[in-house]
C-alpha cells in the first residue's frame, strides 16, 4: 500500500475489504505450504479485525477524497460549490460493533484515525492555492446566490481587482439589480455568467459589463494546482527534447490551439479554418 499511488488507494482498500476472508484463507495456506515470512505477516494482519475496522474507516474517507480529487481535476467543475459537509462516523462505529472490538482496541484505532485525518488536512492544505481567501468568497457568484434578492456584498472581492472607486460603485449597483432580469440559465454558474456577458438592454448596451468583468476574472482563477500541472504536462509534450529550441511565442500559440480545441470539444482534423486565416498562409504575417 505504501508504494500505491495515492489516488488509487481507495479502489485498493475497497478490493481488500471485499475479499478480506478470501485473502485471509489464501495467506494462511501459503504460510503453511511455502513458509513465506511475508505470507505469515499478512495472515497475522488479516487475522486482526482491528485492521479491518481501520480500513473500513479509511474507505469512507478515501471515497470522499476520491470524489473531491475528481472534482478538482475536472475541466467543468463549479468552483463556487467546493464545500460539502458530509457525515463520516457510522461506518466506523458499525464495523467496531460487528468485529466485537474492545474499548481499549477501539481507542487505539481511533487515535490512528485521528492521526490520519490530521495528516490528511495538512496535505489538503498544501494543495490549496494561495488565493484561498478569494476562493472562499466565490460562492457569492454562484447562480443560486446571484438570483437572491438579498445578496451578500462583493465590495471586498471587487477591491482585489479594481482600484477605481467609480468602477466599484458601478459593480455594487449592478450587483443589486442582477436578480431583476428574467435569466434563462438558472442552474449552471458558468453558463449563467455567459448569458450575463451577452445581455443587451434596449439601447444595445450591456449594463452589467463591469460585473461581468469581475466575475470572469474570478471564474478563471485556478482552483487547484491540478490546472497548473495539466498545463506543464502538455507543455512538456509540445516542447520535447527534439524541439527544445522552440521559442516562447510559438509554444504559447500551440498551447492556445490545444486548449482552444479542447474547450470547443473538437479534434484538429474537424476544425474549419476561417477564410481570413487561409488567405494569410504563405504570406509574411
Amino acid at each position: 500500500m505504501v508504494e500505491t499511488r495515492w489516488i488509487s488507494i481507495e479502489p485498493a482498500v475497497q478490493r481488500i475489504l471485499n475479499q478480506w476472508d478470501s485473502l485471509k484463507v489464501h495467506f494462511e495456506i501459503v504460510r503453511h505450504t511455502q513458509n513465506f515470512y511475508t505470507a505469515e505477516l499478512l495472515y497475522a494482519m488479516y487475522n486482526d479485525l482491528s485492521n479491518k475496522v481501520y480500513l473500513t474507516f479509511l474507505h469512507t474517507i478515501l471515497d470522499l477524497i476520491q470524489k473531491t480529487n475528481k472534482s478538482f481535476e475536472s475541466n467543468s467543475a463549479d468552483v463556487t460549490k467546493l464545500y460539502p459537509n458530509p457525515y463520516l462516523g457510522f461506518a466506523f462505529e458499525n464495523a467496531c460493533r460487528e468485529a466485537g472490538i474492545s474499548n481499549e482496541a477501539k481507542n487505539i484505532i481511533k487515535s490512528r484515525c485521528i492521526s490520519f485525518l490530521i495528516e490528511l488536512s495538512v496535505q489538503l492544505r498544501n494543495r490549496l492555492p494561495e488565493n484561498l481567501q478569494i476562493l472562499e468568497k466565490m460562492n457569492r457568484f454562484s447562480v443560486t446566490e446571484c438570483l437572491k434578492p438579498n445578496k451578500m456584498p462583493i465590495t471586498e472581492i471587487a477591491l482585489e481587482f479594481f482600484k477605481d472607486p467609480l468602477i466599484i460603485s458601478k459593480i455594487e449597483m449592478k450587483w443589486s439589480r442582477l436578480h431583476t432580469v428574467p435569466w434563462q440559465e438558472i442552474t449552471n454558474t458558468e453558463k449563467f455568467w455567459g448569458d450575463v456577458s451577452h445581455y443587451k438592454d434596449a439601447s444595445g448596451e450591456n449594463i452589467f459589463q463591469e460585473l461581468v468583468d469581475l466575475s470572469l476574472r474570478l471564474l478563471c482563477l485556478p482552483h487547484s494546482n491540478t490546472d497548473v500541472k495539466r498545463i506543464f504536462s502538455i507543455m512538456n509534450v509540445v516542447k520535447s527534447n527534439k524541439r527544445n529550441v522552440m521559442k516562447l511565442l510559438l509554444l504559447n500559440n500551440l498551447l492556445h490551439i490545444r486548449f482552444g480545441l479542447k474547450r470547443l470539444d473538437i479534434c484538429c482534423k474537424d476544425y474549419q479554418l476561417p477564410d481570413t486565416v487561409l488567405q494569410l498562409i504563405g504570406t509574411k504575417l
